[in-house]
């Protein structure tokens, strides 16, 4: 039985394979496909502009795709944006 930590990981995980490599290759995300995963997943970015300049925040190497360690990293921002509206609530 998975802990709920690990359930979160597991999900994590299968999302990233959901959306990486539907153009190319399968252990990396493109632009394209982020985009994607954020009109579908997350539905609050708005423009090509924010998900460009989102994607590029993560894109650590700046190889133009994401690894899977790079895409983990929305974990962290999404606990940060949350922490910051029950601080300001």
């Amino acid at each position: 039985m998975a802990t709920d930590v690990m359930a979160a990981a597991i999900l994590l995980k299968e999302t990233f394979k959901k959306y990486a490599g539907t153009d190319k290759d399968k252990d990396t995300m493109s632009k394209k496909e982020f985009a994607e995963f954020l009109r579908e997943d997350i539905g609050d970015i708005d423009t090509t502009k924010e998900s460009d300049e989102f994607f590029s925040q993560l894109d650590e190497d700046g190889d133009g795709v994401l690894q899977f360690e790079e895409f983990a990293m929305l974990l962290f921002a999404f606990c940060e944006i949350y922490e910051g509206i029950l601080k300001s609530s």
